[in-house]
């Protein structure tokens, strides 16, 4: 058995190897996290992306939360002067921080569905 970087099995196909989902997957039920280990106000995946970011701190996640989803113009992710607005809002919440804000903007880009 082969092993691509990702962990899935490489399955030979003539000279060669295609993933294949691996069909003994170890229970990952307690790998995910719960709603149990969020705050009972955290309840989107973006807030608690936001939080696990911010060290656990739910008062900045909610303020962050609320200060992007009221000033997120449309297309922002297409759109350089869009996108520095949201960089903007997350300045005015977070501090200065350009490491920390780089950070948070790359998490908040992912988060497609709710930003």
């Amino acid at each position: 058995m082969h092993l691509c970087h990702r962990g899935t099995e490489l399955k030979s196909k003539g000279r060669n190897k295609i993933p294949i989902r691996m069909t003994r997957n170890p229970d990952i039920t307690n790998i995910l996290p719960t709603n149990k280990e969020y705050p009972e106000k955290i309840k989107s995946k973006g807030q608690r992306a936001l939080f696990d970011s911010l060290g656990k701190n739910e008062k900045l996640t909610k303020k962050l939360d609320r200060r992007l989803k009221e000033e997120k113009p449309n297309g922002w992710r297409k759109n350089k002067i869009k996108t520095r607005k949201m960089k903007y809002v997350v300045r005015e919440v977070i501090g200065n921080d350009e490491k920390e804000i780089k950070r948070l903007m790359h998490i908040i880009y992912k988060q497609k569905n709710e930003y």
